[in-house]
């Protein structure tokens, strides 16, 4: 699996998160980490 098509599945699934309302998988992960991350 090259980077392109991670970055694919990747994608794919994060949709399927987001349209499920799942906070338990990678959406959700994302989600947390960009909400705590300290701006500099």
């Amino acid at each position: 699996m090259g980077p392109i098509d991670f970055v694919k599945r990747l994608k794919e699934r994060m949709l399927i998160e987001f349209e499920k309302q799942d906070r338990s998988g990678v959406y959700g992960f994302t989600q947390r980490l960009m909400a705590y991350i300290p701006i500099k």
